[in-house]
């Protein structure tokens, strides 16, 4: 797992976590990368057929469906930090 960290400091802050395993030896990474404005978009990258697949969720400011997974994607990233 890799986590950085963008432009801290100033009203474009992100945070980005990649390249998260599984239990089982998939060929599929997890990423996170959650935006300045706390929208989150969710990736599984197929590391042997070169393909991404992403899914945004977005706050309730930004008109977000679910703003609960937003939140919930969001104390995974806090809880990720803390441990790495």
């Amino acid at each position: 797992m890799k986590i950085y960290k963008g432009n801290e400091g100033t009203a474009h802050e992100y945070i980005k976590i990649s390249e998260v395993e599984g239990d089982m030896g998939e060929d599929t990474r997890l990423g996170l990368f959650q935006q300045a404005d706390g929208d989150v978009i969710l990736s599984l990258d197929d590391i042997h057929e070169g393909r991404i697949f992403e899914i945004e969720f977005c706050t309730s400011n930004g008109g977000g469906r679910y703003p609960i997974i937003a939140r919930k994607l969001r104390e995974l990233i806090s809880e990720l930090i803390k441990i790495n």
